[in-house]
C-alpha cells in the first residue's frame, strides 16, 4: 500500500515491540519482496507450524534488527535468542542482534543507539 503512494521499498520499515515484534519477524517470513528493514524489540519469532518454516518468502532477505534485554521478565532471553539462530536457518543473511545486560522488557539507551545505527546503514544503503 506505501508502494502505491510512490515510496521506495527500500525505505519502508515493519518494526515492533514485543507482541508487535513478533508480528514484524513473522512478516518477514511471509512477505514475497525483501523491505527496507525488520525491526523486532523484545519478541520472539512464532513459528506455528512446520509450514511456516517450510514456506519462506524473499522478506527474509531483509535487513533485520532484533534487540533484547538479557534479564527481561516477560519474553525470556532464551525463546529470543533461539529465534535469532532460527532466523538465520531460515535464510536471514543481514542480522543484526543484540542482548542488553541488565535490562528487562524495555529499551535501554544504547539500544536505541544501536537500531538508529541500523536504521542510518539502511537508509543511505550501507552494507
Amino acid at each position: 500500500q506505501e508502494e502505491t503512494k510512490g515510496i521506495d521499498r527500500s525505505r519502508i520499515f515493519l518494526g515492533g515491540f514485543s507482541q508487535g515484534g513478533c508480528m514484524a519477524l513473522f512478516s518477514a517470513l511471509k512477505m514475497t519482496r525483501p523491505i527496507g528493514g525488520i525491526i523486532g524489540i523484545s519478541c520472539y519469532l512464532p513459528l506455528m507450524s512446520r509450514y511456516d518454516a517450510e514456506h519462506v518468502g524473499d522478506g527474509i532477505l531483509s535487513p533485520i534488527f532484533v534487540g533484547y534485554g538479557k534479564q527481561d521478565n516477560i519474553v525470556p532471553p532464551s525463546f529470543t535468542e533461539i529465534s535469532i539462530n532460527e532466523l538465520r536457518k531460515l535464510g536471514a543473511t543481514d542480522l543484526w542482534s543484540k542482548g542488553y545486560p541488565g535490562i528487562e522488557h524495555n529499551m535501554c539507551l544504547e539500544e536505541v543507539q544501536d537500531l538508529s545505527d541500523f536504521l542510518e546503514r539502511c537508509l543511505n544503503g550501507n552494507p
